[in-house]
């Protein structure tokens, strides 16, 4: 049941993004040596993974993906590093 997402990681390898190659090598490495997990595994007993292994795995279209939802005017907190951003963030009245 792995082969099949094996095979479409090895398709798809060439158009993921940079930046985790190293990180996305070792865990397709580790996932093709232990495949999924099964009902033995004492962290897995209750969850039947045969019906996702068998189903495969096909990444969404560009054009599947939803639009960015509008959101409603409300007050607004960005946060970049941990820090928020004021240059980003609306102006916050308090009541």
């Amino acid at each position: 049941m792995t082969s099949i997402y094996l095979d479409q990681f090895a398709a798809l390898r060439d158009q993921l993004p940079g930046g985790l190659d190293a990180l996305r090598e070792a865990a397709i490495e580790r996932f093709a040596a232990s495949g999924f997990p099964s009902q033995k595994t004492e962290r897995w007993r209750y969850t039947a993974l045969a019906p996702i292994a068998r189903a495969g795995f096909k990444p969404a279209e560009p054009e599947a993906v939803a639009p960015e939802t509008p959101l409603p005017e409300a007050p607004r907190v960005v946060f970049a590093g941990g820090f928020i951003s004021e240059e980003h963030t609306s102006e916050l009245q308090s009541h």
